[in-house]
């Protein structure tokens, strides 16, 4: 393959991504349920997280997932989802039947890794590692003091939404430029800098 042939390859790739992010980036201020493997499941917000959080929930933690513990995760970001209500929640668990159930599971995982990709590698290593309060305190922070906005409006917020409302807010008052993160168009082009990496080292007889 010559490097013309791969960029003609490529080429739709790249514009495939480019409109998949900017659609991805500009659906964070939609707050409508979005479909997991069949399930309808609201955004993770600020607030929903720290109640996940505060019960180290095995869909945050990566350990000893069962299927009554997707369940339980499903039913806290359901829009059935009704706070305190004990009942409510035994009765969503008891009837919840994923069509698949390990596979549902890695999906439920990569939902949950979604949702911090705005936040770019740091925010996700904080919460991998169960730094949680970190990044929401000086979320909250930056929102409130930006924007005068209540702690319980901000809490409210999907967590991609949050971040990135805290990513303008860094890029406007910053004096140097802020890396920004387009996954689906940086996957494509290291996939085709891979392939010229392998025709060039074609070309010279490596």
């Amino acid at each position: 393959m010559t490097a013309q042939e791969l960029w003609a390859e490529y080429r739709p790739k790249l514009d495939a991504a480019r409109d998949r992010d900017r659609k991805e980036q500009q659906g964070v201020f939609l707050s409508v349920p979005e479909n997991v493997g069949g399930v309808w499941l609201e955004p993770l917000t600020i607030e929903r997280f720290l109640l996940l959080d505060g019960i180290d929930h095995p869909m945050l933690t990566g350990r000893g997932v069962t299927p009554e513990c997707v369940a339980s995760f499903c039913y806290i970001l359901s829009p059935e989802y009704k706070h305190g209500d004990q009942k409510a929640a035994r009765d969503f668990i008891k009837s919840f039947s994923p069509p698949d159930a390990k596979q549902f599971a890695e999906q439920l995982a990569e939902y949950v890794q979604d949702q911090f990709d705005l936040g770019g590698a740091d925010s996700k290593k904080e919460n991998q590692s169960g730094a949680g309060q970190s990044w929401v305190c000086s979320t909250i922070d930056l929102l409130a003091s930006e924007y005068s906005w209540s702690e319980q409006e901000i809490l409210r917020l999907p967590i991609k939404r949050a971040f990135t409302y805290a990513r303008a807010i860094v890029a406007r008052k910053s004096e140097s430029n802020v890396a920004t993160f387009s996954k689906h168009q940086d996957r494509v082009k290291s996939e085709y800098l891979k392939g010229m990496a392998k025709i060039r080292s074609e070309k010279n007889g490596e």
